[in-house]
């Protein structure tokens, strides 16, 4: 039996006083740190959490015509750029209101809009890429690049001074801001099922030096070397083909990647008339693509879209907390814990049909908050706890 150490009542005071002060500290920093007190915002950093959340369509903003498909932020997310028929919306996401209209040849081209390390880059149908400075709101002259003209570019992750742009099992590996293609690989899949449809999507991983291709005639998900000092760089190094209930599926459709570069999002789409076999309900995959995990290169999950929905694009909160997903039936929105990429809510996704007909939408950098194109507007949805 252990002999009890003295207690005298003359050294209780202290103890009380140290207690009550380490309280008083605990309650301080829970207020004013990370919690949504009053000292301060509730952290946007990559959290290991899942989030309780009621997704709210705020405010809706104008647009000068109609929206063509693209949108980017600005680094610190105070503009928004919208490509319409009549130009580049720049919207202040702070006020909602319409600051300017950029001018450029021809129109935008189709989602063709994304952000580099320091500028905002838009393609026209002129096969045209202008360069705008987010800081004064100007574009600068235009450069031709044919080499990526009728492409799709990835539009988020270009901090390393290149994107990768792909359509019609093709892909160019682009540097900025020198806009001149470094890399191209044609085909991609030379062996591909569906070769007469053209759908491609491309990411970039923030982390580690890899890009993904959902190639959606092939039905499967590629991962391209990116790092210019390997032996491998521009070239296939990983296939991962698309499998829904053990079967490998055609229609792979978009990518897009967490923050921590660990899991990659691919919605799976049903047939556009190229003779593929018909995908329906729509699916969302989550991939392991953290090349240090056992299961690099692996479906981890499966995620069954509402009868009905057709699942076409993929978006990732700042946050990795929230993915949306846009389809023919309006736009999901789910919850994900950003330590294991699982959805959590796989069966009772957040659904709004009254944004059935979205042609893209965007997270804003540093906020919970979903810019949504449709039509003539954009609708603004945030996630409200």
């Amino acid at each position: 039996m252990e002999k009890e150490l003295p207690f005298k009542k003359r050294t209780l005071f202290p103890y009380l006083i140290a207690i009550l002060m380490f309280l008083s500290v605990g309650v301080f920093l829970f207020a004013g740190c990370g919690a949504g007190g009053r000292g301060g915002p509730t952290s946007l950093l990559p959290s290991t959490t899942t989030p309780s959340v009621s997704p709210a369509i705020t405010s809706t903003i104008s647009l000068s015509a109609a929206s063509t498909g693209a949108g980017s932020f600005s680094p610190n997310g105070l503009y928004f750029y919208a490509s319409t028929s009549n130009g580049v919306d720049v919207i202040n996401t702070v006020t909602g209101s319409l600051v300017t209209t950029l001018t450029v040849s021809g129109t935008p081209h189709g989602p063709v809009t994304f952000s580099g390390p320091s500028d905002i880059y838009v393609q026209t149908t002129a096969s045209d890429i202008y360069a705008i400075d987010p800081l004064t709101n100007t574009i600068g002259a235009p450069s031709s690049t044919t080499a990526v003209a009728g492409l799709f570019p990835s539009n988020k992750h270009t901090d390393g001074g290149y994107t990768i742009w792909g359509w019609a099992n093709k892909l160019s590996i682009l540097d900025l801001p020198s806009l001149t293609v470094s890399k191209t690989i044609n085909p991609i899949d030379s062996s591909m099922a569906y070769p007469k449809d053209p759908g491609e999507w491309t990411a970039v991983n923030p982390i580690y030096p890899y890009g993904y291709i959902s190639l959606r005639g092939s039905g499967n998900v590629f991962i391209v070397d990116l790092n210019p000092s390997d032996a491998t760089y521009g070239t296939v190094v990983k296939t991962i083909p698309i499998m829904v209930s053990g079967v490998q599926t055609y229609g792979p459709c978009d990518a897009t990647v967490s923050g921590n570069g660990k899991y990659l999002y691919t919605p799976i789409f049903g047939a556009t008339g190229f003779g593929e076999p018909t995908v329906s309900p729509g699916y969302v995959l989550v991939i392991d693509v953290n090349p240090n995990s056992s299961r690099y290169g692996t479906i981890i999950q499966q995620v069954d879209a509402p009868s009905g929905f057709t699942t076409i694009m993929a978006t990732l909160s700042p946050s990795n907390q929230y993915l949306a997903i846009e389809g023919s039936g309006g736009e999901l929105y789910y919850t994900v814990n950003p330590s294991t990429g699982l959805i959590t809510n796989p069966t009772s996704p957040y659904e709004f049909t009254s944004l059935a007909g979205a042609n893209t939408d965007e997270f804003t950098p540093g906020s919970n908050r979903d810019f949504v194109m449709i039509g003539s507007n954009v609708d603004v949805v945030t996630m409200v706890p």
